[in-house]
């Protein structure tokens, strides 16, 4: 019987990827879908990607998934026909990292959860010139909040964006429901944006870091420095687990 989780402790797994120079790429992506027994779904994908190299952190509920990996990049290939293997995740966007040293994910980790969006907030280190921040510390503060600051412009056009795209899914739902009539978010999320940048010379909007929910704690999109440090409060924009 195959084991369905790890054995080996965190410390040994990160200095085990450290010491390992195979390239690997850093990978995002996500999809509503609804998935009826949660849990054999995880040990389907926990059987299927362990065997790839796969390292991250995936949520899977019965709304759908969402995943942060990387893969050793020689089985890319292998990793995207497995996920397109299932009919609902065909054809999926795969968001491949900007600011990408491999080092990303030490462990897999594949977990049920309630709900698949994780609460964040990352304004502080890099945002589009002229967004307009909500200046709460979670997700789910954020919503109501947009709805009451933008009460009475309901007939304007909003734009939402987010790392990869899946919080402007369920934002942008909330604020239809909430009267206002013309809501978008960009598609693939700051992620697709800055790659759709760079391929087509575009002149680029986003300043600083984009936040990312892995090791790394953030892209480096430009090299704006536009956040401080809350201790001494010079330049700084590099996130540091406290705990």
């Amino acid at each position: 019987m195959a084991l369905l989780h790890n054995r080996v402790s965190n410390r040994e797994l990160k200095q085990r990827l450290l010491d390992d120079p195979t390239p690997r790429t850093t990978i995002s992506f996500y999809k509503y879908h609804p998935i009826q027994n949660p849990a054999g779904f995880r040990d389907e994908l926990w059987k299927g990607l362990q065997p790839l190299g796969v390292l991250g952190r995936i949520y899977v509920a019965r709304e759908g998934i969402n995943a942060q990996i990387s893969v050793p990049t020689e089985r890319l290939e292998e990793l995207r026909s497995f996920l397109y293997s299932y009919h609902w995740m065909d054809g999926l966007r795969l968001n491949i990292a900007v600011d990408d040293d491999g080092k990303s994910f030490w462990v897999l980790k594949i977990k049920v959860r309630d709900k698949i969006v994780a609460d964040g907030y990352e304004y502080e280190v890099g945002h589009f010139e002229n967004a307009i921040e909500i200046p709460s510390d979670t997700f789910r503060e954020q919503l109501p909040m947009a709805a009451d600051m933008m009460k009475g412009r309901e007939d304007k056009p909003i734009i939402m964006y987010c790392t990869g795209g899946i919080r402007c899914e369920k934002a942008s739902a909330y604020m239809l429901h909430r009267g206002f009539q013309q809501v978008y978010h960009i598609e693939g999320g700051i992620i697709n944006y800055v790659h759709q940048v760079q391929e087509e010379g575009l002149e680029q909007k986003f300043l600083g870091k984009n936040f990312v929910f892995d090791n790394r704690m953030g892209e480096r999109v430009t090299d704006d420095i536009i956040a401080r440090c809350h201790q001494c409060g010079k330049p700084a924009d590099t996130h540091t687990n406290c705990v």
